[in-house]
Protein backbone atom coordinates (compact mmCIF):
# COMPACT_ATOMS: atom_id res chain seq x y z
CA UNK A 1 0.00 0.00 0.00
CA UNK A 2 2.15 3.06 -1.14
CA UNK A 3 1.26 6.03 0.80
CA UNK A 4 2.73 10.02 0.73
CA UNK A 5 3.45 11.32 4.16
CA UNK A 6 3.02 15.02 4.72
CA UNK A 7 4.79 16.72 8.00
CA UNK A 8 4.06 20.07 9.25
CA UNK A 9 7.26 21.55 9.93
CA UNK A 10 9.41 24.64 11.27
CA UNK A 11 11.28 26.53 8.50
CA UNK A 12 14.52 25.23 10.35
CA UNK A 13 13.87 21.50 9.24
CA UNK A 14 13.78 22.66 5.79
CA UNK A 15 16.80 25.32 5.66
CA UNK A 16 19.42 23.85 5.19
CA UNK A 17 17.48 20.51 4.67
CA UNK A 18 19.62 17.26 5.35
CA UNK A 19 18.10 13.87 4.25
CA UNK A 20 20.08 12.67 7.20
CA UNK A 21 17.68 13.69 9.47
CA UNK A 22 15.20 11.52 7.52
CA UNK A 23 15.50 7.34 7.93
CA UNK A 24 12.74 4.83 7.05
CA UNK A 25 11.67 1.72 9.31
CA UNK A 26 9.73 -1.41 8.19
CA UNK A 27 8.36 1.19 5.01
CA UNK A 28 7.38 4.12 7.41
CA UNK A 29 9.26 7.66 7.60
CA UNK A 30 11.26 8.42 10.89
CA UNK A 31 12.04 11.46 11.38
CA UNK A 32 14.96 12.49 14.32
CA UNK A 33 14.22 16.26 14.57
CA UNK A 34 12.41 18.83 17.02
CA UNK A 35 11.04 20.66 14.10
CA UNK A 36 8.39 18.60 13.33
CA UNK A 37 4.99 19.69 14.30
CA UNK A 38 2.66 17.54 13.18
CA UNK A 39 2.46 14.24 10.64
CA UNK A 40 -0.36 12.30 8.37
CA UNK A 41 -0.62 10.02 5.68
CA UNK A 42 -2.29 9.80 2.50
CA UNK A 43 -2.62 7.07 0.22
CA UNK A 44 -1.32 7.00 -3.21
CA UNK A 45 -4.60 5.97 -4.33
CA UNK A 46 -6.23 9.21 -3.30
CA UNK A 47 -3.87 11.63 -3.91
CA UNK A 48 -3.84 9.94 -7.92
CA UNK A 49 -7.57 10.70 -7.61
CA UNK A 50 -6.95 14.81 -6.20
CA UNK A 51 -3.81 15.10 -8.03
CA UNK A 52 -4.83 17.69 -10.93
CA UNK A 53 -6.30 19.44 -8.13
CA UNK A 54 -2.87 19.57 -6.07
CA UNK A 55 -0.96 20.29 -9.58
CA UNK A 56 -2.89 24.18 -9.04
CA UNK A 57 -0.72 24.61 -5.69
CA UNK A 58 2.72 26.06 -6.12
CA UNK A 59 5.63 23.92 -4.18
CA UNK A 60 9.53 23.26 -4.69
CA UNK A 61 11.39 19.97 -5.52
CA UNK A 62 13.46 20.21 -2.24
CA UNK A 63 16.54 18.05 -3.75
CA UNK A 64 16.89 20.02 -7.37
CA UNK A 65 15.07 23.42 -5.55
CA UNK A 66 13.20 23.42 -8.66
CA UNK A 67 9.71 25.38 -8.59
CA UNK A 68 7.06 23.11 -9.65
CA UNK A 69 2.81 22.69 -9.38
CA UNK A 70 1.80 19.97 -7.01
CA UNK A 71 3.87 16.99 -5.84
CA UNK A 72 6.99 15.95 -6.76
CA UNK A 73 5.61 12.19 -6.91
CA UNK A 74 8.53 9.84 -6.11
CA UNK A 75 10.41 12.77 -4.32
CA UNK A 76 10.65 15.34 -1.64
CA UNK A 77 8.38 18.58 -2.32
CA UNK A 78 8.05 21.62 0.29
CA UNK A 79 5.12 23.90 0.04
CA UNK A 80 6.21 27.62 1.87
CA UNK A 81 3.67 28.69 4.15
CA UNK A 82 1.69 30.58 2.27
CA UNK A 83 1.56 27.45 -0.41
CA UNK A 84 0.93 25.43 2.73
CA UNK A 85 -2.19 26.99 3.63
CA UNK A 86 -3.45 26.57 -0.08
CA UNK A 87 -3.10 23.26 -0.07
CA UNK A 88 -4.52 23.50 3.56
CA UNK A 89 -7.74 24.97 2.59
CA UNK A 90 -8.27 22.54 -0.40
CA UNK A 91 -8.13 19.94 1.99
CA UNK A 92 -10.53 21.66 3.86
CA UNK A 93 -12.97 22.62 1.20
CA UNK A 94 -12.43 18.87 0.01
CA UNK A 95 -13.55 17.71 3.19
CA UNK A 96 -16.94 19.77 2.56
CA UNK A 97 -17.40 17.95 -1.11
CA UNK A 98 -17.17 14.79 1.20
CA UNK A 99 -19.80 15.46 3.56
CA UNK A 100 -22.29 14.96 0.72
CA UNK A 101 -20.86 11.65 -0.03
CA UNK A 102 -22.57 8.56 1.20
CA UNK A 103 -20.60 6.15 4.78
CA UNK A 104 -19.02 4.11 1.84
CA UNK A 105 -18.46 5.31 -0.94
CA UNK A 106 -16.36 4.28 -4.66
CA UNK A 107 -14.23 6.71 -6.67
CA UNK A 108 -13.46 5.78 -10.16
CA UNK A 109 -9.85 5.67 -9.94
CA UNK A 110 -6.87 4.67 -12.79
CA UNK A 111 -7.84 2.56 -16.27
CA UNK A 112 -5.65 -0.90 -16.35
CA UNK A 113 -5.70 -4.06 -18.40
CA UNK A 114 -5.71 -7.52 -16.98
CA UNK A 115 -3.48 -8.45 -19.78
CA UNK A 116 -1.74 -5.68 -22.09
CA UNK A 117 -2.10 -8.40 -25.25
CA UNK A 118 -6.21 -7.42 -25.25
CA UNK A 119 -7.28 -3.76 -24.96
CA UNK A 120 -10.86 -4.90 -24.26
CA UNK A 121 -9.53 -6.48 -21.04
CA UNK A 122 -9.32 -2.69 -19.36
CA UNK A 123 -11.15 -1.31 -16.57
CA UNK A 124 -11.37 1.71 -14.33
CA UNK A 125 -10.30 0.69 -10.80
CA UNK A 126 -12.99 0.89 -7.97
CA UNK A 127 -11.34 3.48 -4.88
CA UNK A 128 -13.43 2.04 -1.77
CA UNK A 129 -13.02 4.40 1.25
CA UNK A 130 -14.77 5.07 4.42
CA UNK A 131 -16.18 8.97 4.48
CA UNK A 132 -15.58 8.95 8.47
CA UNK A 133 -11.92 8.91 7.64
CA UNK A 134 -11.62 11.20 4.78
CA UNK A 135 -13.29 13.86 6.62
CA UNK A 136 -11.03 13.31 9.92
CA UNK A 137 -8.54 13.28 7.85
CA UNK A 138 -9.46 16.53 5.97
CA UNK A 139 -10.14 18.14 9.68
CA UNK A 140 -6.54 17.51 10.27
CA UNK A 141 -5.16 19.44 7.10
CA UNK A 142 -7.95 22.15 8.33
CA UNK A 143 -6.92 22.13 11.57
CA UNK A 144 -2.96 22.66 10.08
CA UNK A 145 -4.16 25.81 8.38
CA UNK A 146 -4.82 27.34 11.20
CA UNK A 147 -0.95 26.53 12.90
CA UNK A 148 0.06 28.09 9.36
CA UNK A 149 -1.70 30.96 9.44
CA UNK A 150 -0.56 31.81 13.05
CA UNK A 151 3.17 31.38 12.44
CA UNK A 152 4.95 32.11 9.36
CA UNK A 153 7.66 29.83 10.14
CA UNK A 154 5.70 26.98 9.48
CA UNK A 155 6.09 24.76 6.24
CA UNK A 156 4.55 21.52 4.50
CA UNK A 157 6.98 18.71 3.53
CA UNK A 158 5.27 15.68 1.22
CA UNK A 159 7.44 12.44 1.07
CA UNK A 160 6.53 10.70 -1.62
CA UNK A 161 6.12 6.97 -2.51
Amino acid sequence: MPIHEFLLVSKLFIEPFEYEKIKRNKGKLVVEAPAIVDYYEIHDSLILYLSDFIRWIPSTNIPTNEEILGLSYYGVTGFSNENARMLCSLFSRLKNLFLLAPEKMTLTGSYYWYNDDDVKSGQYEKLRFDKRKLINLFEKAAAWNELLTANNDLYIMHFGI
